[in-house]
């Protein structure tokens, strides 16, 4: 499989093509397929995640530096890191990213992601990652749990966008705020019930070099207790390789 295969992939797996993969449930946009004339009509999550222009004012060899953090009752923390860095730029600005995401043990190894030109990689392979982790940790598959952020992302109750503000190199600078709710409610929630409440968080502003401020996963512990997990990423500089 080529890269650039590998990184509409990625893109596809939660939810920007609408494409079903899991068997165990299909997402409402998967249920009938859109007529051919018709154009797909995204929600305002999808819109903000996948449409937006986050790598538009990057060029060729800059490094777009995040710091990843994990807290909570349910896992070791951790402190960590994790970059972009724009390996190459075509004239029609599509660019190619390489994805350098944590390190050591937990270090998750990345093709090269071609041609992007919307989006960010580094919020996809978060996710991916998140993914992953939440199969491990409740030993449910991982298409389950993709398939439930892709359903969170196409349907307006269980994600809510706002506008907002952020203090940006000590200016404040509008932003976007996407929060998902995947998991409230549903039928098969005594699976994994602790995680029922888990949130997701994503802030997104132009004027952050890739266009990531943070995205954040929330999951509460019980009444009075300290969170089960808190796992963030966050831009902290840009620089250049």
């Amino acid at each position: 499989m080529t890269s650039r295969l590998i990184a509409c992939c990625a893109i596809a797996l939660l939810g920007f093509s609408g494409v079903g993969l899991a068997k165990d449930k299909p997402a409402p946009s998967e249920a009938t397929a859109p007529a051919a004339d018709k154009p797909l009509e995204y929600t305002p999550a999808q819109n903000a995640l996948y449409k937006s222009n986050q790598v538009g004012s990057l060029t060729k060899n800059d490094v777009v530096n995040y710091s990843f953090s994990r807290q909570g009752t349910l896992e070791a923390p951790i402190e960590d890191k994790a970059t972009i860095t724009i390996v190459d730029e075509s004239p029609d600005g599509k660019k190619n990213i390489q994805v350098d995401f944590l390190s050591g043990e937990n270090h998750i190894d990345q093709p090269l992601y071609e041609g992007f030109k919307i989006g960010n990689p580094i919020w996809m392979v978060f996710m991916e990652r998140d993914v992953k982790e939440m199969s491990e940790l409740t030993k449910g598959s991982q298409m389950y749990f993709r398939n439930r952020i892709k359903e969170a992302m196409a349907t307006p109750q269980r994600a809510t966008v706002s506008s907002t503000s952020i203090v940006f190199e000590d200016h404040k600078v509008d932003a976007t705020t996407v929060v998902l709710k995947p998991y409230v409610g549903l039928e098969d929630i005594s699976r994994f019930k602790q995680f029922e409440q888990k949130s997701y968080e994503f802030v997104i502003s132009s004027k952050v070099p890739g266009g990531v401020y943070s995205v954040k996963t929330f999951t509460p512990g019980d009444a009075g207790k300290e969170p089960v997990m808190v796992e963030t990423l966050a831009y902290t500089s840009r620089s250049k390789s």
